[in-house]
């Protein structure tokens, strides 16, 4: 019987991940991983090697208090890239990020829901 080691987990449960998808944002056609992580009010970009690893991550700030929920994929822009929003609990918001042809994101671009807390 031979065993295949598995790979490590990336993401880091003390952050409090909430919500993980899946893309492909550096153009390199390697499934990458985004998270929002509630505990420290940001996302965490990991870029797949195609061999089910990840690289380290890479955080991007929701802002202070925000407690991201969600995080989701889509071309926001109509630029071809895939970009990513996080509905920001603790700030009443609706965070976008931009994504740049190399596999980065813009700063946060905040919409208010006035009163309502995004899920």
């Amino acid at each position: 019987m031979k065993f295949k080691s598995t790979a490590i987990n990336p993401v880091e449960y003390d952050y409090g991940p909430r919500s993980v998808v899946i893309g492909y944002f550096d153009n390199d056609n390697q499934l990458d991983l985004a998270v929002a992580n509630s505990a420290v009010d940001n996302i965490g970009i990991f870029l797949g090697h195609g061999d089910g690893t990840f690289s380290s991550s890479i955080m991007y700030s929701t802002g202070f208090d925000s407690i991201p929920i969600m995080v989701t994929v889509g071309d926001f822009n109509n630029d071809h890239h895939l970009d990513l929003a996080v509905s920001n609990f603790g700030s009443h918001s609706i965070g976008l990020f931009l994504r740049y042809g190399n596999g980065t994101f813009s700063n946060q671009t905040m919409l208010s829901t006035n009163s309502s807390r995004p899920l």
